[in-house]
This record gives C-alpha cells, structure tokens and sequence, in this order.
C-alpha cells in the first residue's frame, strides 16, 4: 500500500510514518519546507515533499498514486490552513484513495456529542485568544471537517480525546459520540492514537464514521469491557432457555414426522412441522448474533427481526392476512420482506443501520394495511377490525426490534477491545 501522510513532521505525523513503515507501506510525507530536517531520521525509507499542507500544487503532487491518506489537520494560522489543506486532499486524491483526517472531540458530524461544561467553556475562551493572537483557528478546524463530512469520499475522521506520550497500549476503543461512557476517561496515549489512524486505512467500518477515540487501558475502557463480559457472562447463565427452546423446535418436527406415519396428510399435522422449523430458525438466528456479539439487545433484537419475519410468511401462507390464503393482495406481504432483507444487506448487519431497517419494514408494513383499507381488500373475509389488528401487531414487533437495534448501536464499543 501506498501513503501519503499530511504534516509528516509533528508528533503524530512521525508516530504514524513509524507505524505505517512497520506495516512495509510505502510512504510519502508532506511537511513544510523548515520542518524538513525533523524527519532525518527516516532519511533513505520515505520520499519527503515539502510544501505546505494547504498548497494544492503540493498535496496534488503527493498524493498521486497512493492508496490513502492519512491528513494531520492543524488549524495554524488565520488564514484557512485546516480547510485549506482538507480540501486540496479532498480534490486531488485518488478517486477511491481511503482519506484519514485527524480532529479533536470538539468536532461534532451530527450534534448529538454530550460535552462537559469544562470543555464547552474553555474552548470558545481558549479559541477566541489564539485567533486574537493569530496563532490558531478552531473554526477553520471546524469548517474543514464539515466540507470533509459532506463529501462522498471515503473518508473518516478520528476525533482524538486528551494525549499523552509513553509506550503503546494497543488499538484506541471508539464511539460515535462523545459523552459516551467508554470514552469517560477522556486520555489516549499519542502513539496510540497514530496507530488508529493507520489502522482505519485497511477498516471498512470506519469508511464515512467520525470516532471519537481513549485508551484501550484507560479506566473507562476497562470498566466498559468488565460490563460487557459480565452481560455476555449473564446470557451464558440463560442456557437453560436456549436449550428448551432448540428441545421444543426439534420435538415438534419428529412428532410431525411421526404423526405423519399414522395419520397420514392432515393440517395440524403440517401446522406442526412448520412451527417447528419457525422456532429453529430463530434459534439459528439468535445463535449466530451470539457469534457476532456478546450483547444482549443486539441478539434479541436479531430475535426478534427474523421471528416476526418468519411468523408474517406462516400466517400470510397458511391462513392469509387479507382475505383468505388464496387472495392475491397478500403477495404484497412479500415486499415488507424484501425491505428487510435487502435493508439487512445495505446495513451488512451494523445496529444503526439496522435500526432504520427494521423502522422501514413497519413502515411498509403498515402502508400494506393502508392499501387494504383503502382499496377494501379482503372482503367479506377479513373486515377493517381485523387487517388493523393483525398488521398494527406485526409493526409493534418491527418496532420493538428496531428500538432494541438503536439501544445496541448507542452503547456499542469499537475496536481495541474484543
């Protein structure tokens, strides 16, 4: 892989040329012209271009070819360096180079971030004198990660928290917002926060994301690892339940098969064995989110998704929601499913995205039933009462799981600890 790594010559640029070099990347760094000399050091190993950050004749000239870059954005300066040097990256980078920009926890992509009153005084007061001085603009930081977040690049933003020198400690923890628990501690070791930018180069998760970053070992890590291993330990405990209902699933398809020996082809007979399948996907589903995480809502909310999935194709097979199982109008039932599934492709499974999945699938649920009341489908079979009834039960489940995706989205880790 290729790099090219914007304000080589700092702290964390050199940190992340040493990272990027033990990967065996090739790389490229960009430093200003007087800051040259600071990357002795990797003399024979890097080619070096120096320029300023902003120039887009430089940036241009040193991110042709390469794979990603990786963007230190330094608001020195009155004069748009941070938006400046954004931008000549954003223009004149390969089309599907990844693009890894370095920010403070002061940026916020969607305002949902929860700030101390510390930090939400001190920064205004503290931007306001160096802007006085002409030393730094964090508005300009600010206006460079909004032309960052409304480009279609593959671009993330790494918002560190609090740095602090000495040996690594692994890959930062992230989360989406900062106020977040894990993040409490609000301290990453510098080193550690290089190598996160590093590794976000090779991590589709991280593709149009802005983590906000601490310590894998900081306390609040620590304390949100104990938690999950204990919620992870507290389902182990539930074992008994998983086993009735696997029991349950494989009892009703052998006295199916074995019903079926002696009386032959009847309906309940059938009813049977489809209820049986019904429970083991389920199972098979809730089993395979146990791989996937050890959460609780995220698992019962995978659960859930397919069991009401599964149930609306039974009833809507068996008896038929509008009208009998014969009316053509439940075929329509069949796009609700399509929603979710290809929802769950989109989504490749993430919480978040799931959560507005599974919001869509009740839409288009309820918009089926809006269709049948309408049109005054189903007649005489099934009256207004009952389509309401039946499709506003199968939208709680969609809901509920929906809300139960959003829950584990929200108090979700990332990275740094497993």
């Amino acid at each position: 892989m290729r790099v090219c790594i914007v304000g080589a010559s700092g702290k964390l640029g050199k940190y992340m040329i040493r990272h990027a070099l033990d990967r065996e990347f090739e790389v490229v760094g960009v430093c200003r012209a007087q800051s040259v000399e600071k990357l002795k050091e990797f003399e024979g190993r890097i080619t070096v271009i120096p320029g300023r950050t902003n120039d887009p004749v430089v940036i241009k000239r040193a991110v042709a070819g390469c794979d990603g870059v990786l963007t230190v954005l330094v608001p020195w300066g009155v004069d748009g360096y941070s938006s400046g040097t954004a931008q000549a990256v954003l223009d004149h980078a390969e089309p599907d180079a990844r693009l890894i920009f370095s920010a403070g926890w002061h940026i916020t992509r969607d305002g949902r971030d929860r700030y101390s009153w510390k930090l939400k005084w001190l920064v205004p007061i503290i931007g306001w004198f160096a802007r006085l001085a002409r030393v730094v603009d964090l508005r300009d930081q600010v206006e460079a990660c909004r032309r960052i977040f409304s480009s279609d690049r593959r671009w993330t933003v790494v918002r560190g928290s609090d740095l602090e020198e000495g040996e690594s400690q692994g890959l930062p923890v992230w989360s989406r917002h900062v106020g977040d628990p894990v993040l409490e501690s609000n301290l990453t070791r510098r080193v550690d926060f290089a190598l996160f930018m590093v590794h976000a180069l090779t991590d589709e998760d991280l593709v149009q994301e802005a983590p906000a970053i601490v310590g894998c070992q900081s306390p609040s890590a620590l304390a949100h690892l104990a938690g999950a291993m204990k919620e992870e330990g507290g389902g182990r405990r539930w074992n008994a339940w998983r086993i009735a209902g696997w029991a349950a699933g494989v009892l009703m398809l052998l006295l199916a098969l074995v019903a079926k020996q002696f009386v032959g082809e009847v309906g309940w007979v059938d009813t049977l064995a489809q209820t049986g399948a019904l429970i083991i996907g389920v199972g098979v589903a809730v089993e395979l989110a146990s791989r996937k995480t050890g959460k609780a809502a995220y698992r019962t909310a995978i659960g859930l998704a397919l069991g009401s999935a599964l149930l609306l194709g039974w009833v809507n097979g068996a008896v038929g929601i509008i009208g009998s199982e014969n009316d053509k109008a439940n075929l329509m039932y069949g796009g609700v499913i399509v929603v979710g599934v290809l929802g769950a492709i989109i989504a490749r499974l993430q919480p978040e995205g799931m959560s507005w999945v599974l919001f869509a699938t009740a839409f288009a649920q309820m918009l089926v039933a809006v269709i049948a009341l309408v049109g005054g489908l189903g007649a005489p079979y099934s009256g207004p009462l009952e389509i309401v009834t039946i499709n506003g039960f199968f939208v709680a489940l969609f809901v509920g799981s929906a809300v139960l995706f959003r829950k584990a989205a929200r108090h979700r880790p990332h990275g740094g600890m497993t």
